[in-house]
């Protein structure tokens, strides 16, 4: 997928920050979320460092807002995220868990790119990603 403008791959963007959050989950044992803002100018990236849900969908709204008075090409979201049981009667002991990188904007569809992943005692083991 690349921008409107062909100015940046934004599918190399989103595999690169995906393993970059991999790494990350793999070093220090979280995933710090991310928001990438592609405009016509400059390219920006933000950390969301907030923990809490409601003040970081805050944040994360307040990011949208200057997307599109910069007109932003593009965004692009890094999460760590927490996936339903599959089974309501039968839960996993521990729920699925996954990275998930969003690439939006307008004129294209928005895509994912999600990597499941299991702790096998210290050890983190990565699904191959999903594309939607």
């Amino acid at each position: 997928m690349t921008a409107p403008t062909g100015a940046i791959d934004l599918k190399s963007l989103a595999q690169d920050l995906l393993r970059n959050a991999q790494h990350q989950l793999q070093r220090q044992n979280r995933v710090t979320p991310l928001f990438f803002m592609v405009t016509p100018q400059e390219k920006l990236m933000f950390g969301i460092e907030e923990p809490d849900p409601e003040e970081r969908q805050e944040i994360y709204a307040n990011l949208l807002a200057q997307a599109r008075e910069k007109n932003a090409l593009a965004v692009v979201t890094v999460s760590h995220v927490l996936l339903r049981s599959e089974s309501r009667t039968n839960p996993a002991p521990e729920p699925p868990r996954a990275i998930m990188v969003s690439v939006s904007g307008p004129g294209f569809q928005t895509w994912t790119l999600t990597s499941h992943y299991v702790r096998n005692g210290d050890q983190i083991v990565f699904q191959p990603a999903e594309e939607k």
